[in-house]
């Protein structure tokens, strides 16, 4: 088959220098569902951590805007809402605004450990959640070794597609582990 260009006209092909073996490396790369597989249950692990962590990211994020909200609202208004985090405190405040300094200090001290609470709630989960994320990859890693070296005392060193299967299969909870830990740092 020939195909008909225009004179000057650029056609993009692909060139496999090394006679079809890229070409067939390309067409045995995993897909992504295949990798989530190959890294095994520590791998399903990671990615339940990662998808809960991910949840109370959003929900900390919508409740802290919500919150941000409030604030301004109170800013603008004349008098202190106490439904209101900034309320509360400005309430705190006008009562006790004829007290001595070191009162008025302890008090609001004391309105915002009431509040702080609120605002700071499944901060430490998630900073759980992916702290252990990067120890579960290890925990994968070293399972996948295992797995190599009872391939290699099985079948002994002489297939490196074997080993290699079980190498790869050592380091996606690795990558897993460390990606969840980034996007958790990263929120």
């Amino acid at each position: 088959d020939s195909i008909e260009t225009q004179k000057g006209e650029i056609i993009p092909f692909g060139l496999d220098p090394s006679r079809g073996a890229i070409l067939s490396m390309l067409v045995q790369a995993p897909s992504f569902m295949e990798r989530i597989q190959q890294g095994g249950l520590v791998g399903y692990v990671i990615l339940t951590l990662l998808f809960i962590g991910l949840i109370l990211v959003i929900e900390r994020f919508i409740y802290l805007n919500g919150e941000k909200k409030k604030i301004a609202a109170q800013l603008t208004a004349t008098s202190a809402n106490e439904n209101k985090v900034l309320g509360q405190l400005m309430a705190v405040y006008d009562k006790f605004a004829d007290q001595d300094l070191e009162t008025l200090e302890l008090k609001l001290d004391e309105a915002v450990l009431k509040s702080a609470p609120k605002l700071e709630r499944g901060i430490s989960t998630i900073k759980i959640l992916f702290a252990v994320s990067p120890l579960l990859g290890l925990l994968g890693t070293v399972t996948g070794m295992i797995s190599v070296f009872e391939t290699m005392a099985q079948q002994g060193t002489g297939n490196p597609r074997l080993m290699a299967a079980g190498i790869s299969m050592a380091t996606i909870p690795t990558m897993a582990g460390m990606g969840a830990a980034f996007s958790g740092v990263f929120f």
